[in-house]
């Protein structure tokens, strides 16, 4: 049954003449692709991506990096299974123009294609300051395939890490494991700034720096020299040789066409939508990272660009451009980090101003090698902090669902001041479980 009781036959039964586009083959997109099959098998569905190849996941392209696991291994789906899925898919092309009034969009090569429903899975595209010397050779981004295939036959034997975000951190240790020396610069004042606040990543500082890895706060990059390729990298307080640079200085919202197009897009860069998924366009929805999203413990518009996230608005999208409406309850920070022995995790909003924000509580501790820091707003936990040393990255999962629940924190408080606390039988519910829902 669908929420306005009809049956789901009854809102497949219309759908065989309707064509539907997806641009974009990432997660959102197949995500709407399958909550589509899941209910009709006989709508047209064309997808297209501007990559040539099927549908991978970045989330392990550090672990590609660094030689633990196989370039096969990063695809999630063959050319086949699109096949058996009934898609017209498009690869190798941009979508360069959108009509929303006609209902048709336009390729790379002026081909155009009619749709009745369009679903945007735009993704984003990486940020690059307004440093010097970004067009010189040896200088990279880490968010394609084609980045990361760039990477892994580069062989770089001393590179600079331009940004401390998971993507930085998880490439700096990827090429420490293939021998690499390696720098990573922040201008801020701590590493995975909007993860972790000082203690905490400090802790991860140090991890990093024990293995061998050179961690540079507070500093400014200011030109990336060299005559045609990167030779070296000169902050506002040294110059550093190196014959690789890599720029993970953050991802932004993929939004020309539909902003050319005459789309409402937020203050914060992302494709507005409602809890359905629907642009402020009729017929067009939007999903993943170009998307601007509720968060679900705030209730504040924000920009979430992580995988489960994505994953779940392509359900939404899907379902509701076949007229099973289902709501997205919104976005949610969950992000888990191998630091080599140590499981680094954040949930819910895991830093705050403790200047502006004043009306936040904080409970943090620590237990042999592993570190907690809860959030807590009006007698409920908001955010959490975690490093476990040697820890189960699934291991918050119940903490997970206490935030997103708004759970008072009496129900738990008995167990937080308890020595063996979040490490224990009570706490070792996977994350997993909650990631991978969908609705």
């Amino acid at each position: 049954m669908n929420e306005n009781g009809h049956g789901v036959d009854s809102v497949t039964g219309k759908l065989e003449n309707m064509n539907i586009v997806i641009i974009g083959n990432g997660v959102a997109g197949n995500s709407a692709l399958s909550a589509i099959r899941e209910i009709n098998q006989q709508v047209k569905i064309t997808m297209i991506s501007r990559e040539n190849v099927s549908f991978y996941s970045p989330c392990i392209f550090h672990k590609y990096l660094s030689g633990e696991k196989k370039r096969d291994e990063l695809f999630l789906k063959s050319l086949d299974e699109y096949s058996r899925e009934k898609v017209n898919l498009i690869l190798g092309k941009e979508v360069i123009n959108l009509d929303p009034e006609c209902k048709e969009i336009i390729l790379m090569d002026n081909e155009s294609i009619h749709f009745d429903k369009l679903i945007l899975a735009t993704g984003g595209d990486p940020v690059l300051p307004p440093i010097k010397g970004l067009n010189k050779k040896n200088v990279f981004t880490f968010k394609t395939l084609e980045d990361a295939d760039n990477l892994f036959f580069h062989r770089a034997k001393k590179a600079v890490i331009v940004g401390s975000g998971p993507i930085g951190v998880e490439a700096a240790i990827a090429l420490k494991k293939r021998g690499s020396e390696v720098y990573i610069i922040e201008i801020l004042d701590r590493i995975m700034p909007r993860l972790f606040d000082g203690r905490a990543s400090t802790i991860l500082k140090n991890i990093l720096e024990k293995h061998g890895i050179k961690v540079l706060t507070r500093e400014k990059v200011l030109e990336i020299f060299g005559r045609d390729q990167a030779e070296s990298v000169i902050t506002d307080q040294r110059e550093i040789s190196c014959d690789t640079v890599i720029m993970a200085t953050g991802v932004r919202p993929n939004v020309e066409l539909a902003r050319k197009a005459g789309l409402q897009v937020g203050k914060f860069g992302g494709i507005k939508v409602d809890e359905y998924m629907q642009t402020s366009v009729k017929d067009i929805y939007a999903c993943g990272d170009c998307v601007e999203s509720k968060d679900i413990v705030t209730g504040e518009e924000t920009l979430s660009l992580l995988w489960h996230n994505a994953k779940r608005q392509g359900k939404v999208a899907g379902y509701n451009s076949v007229g099973l409406r289902k709501r997205y309850i919104g976005s949610f920070n969950a992000v888990v980090i191998d630091i080599f022995d140590m499981c680094a995790v954040s949930l819910g909003k895991a830093v705050i101003d403790t200047q502006g924000e004043s009306n936040y509580d904080v409970i943090e501790k620590t237990n042999d090698s592993n570190y907690y820091k809860l959030v807590i707003k009006e007698g409920r936990v908001v955010g959490a902090q975690f490093l476990l040393k040697n820890g189960n990255i699934g291991s918050p999962g119940l903490l997970f669902s206490l935030i997103t629940r708004k759970d008072k924190i009496e129900c738990i408080k008995k167990e937080m001041y308890n020595k063996k606390l979040l490490f224990i039988r009570p706490w070792r519910s996977k994350i997993y479980k909650y990631l991978g829902e969908i609705i």
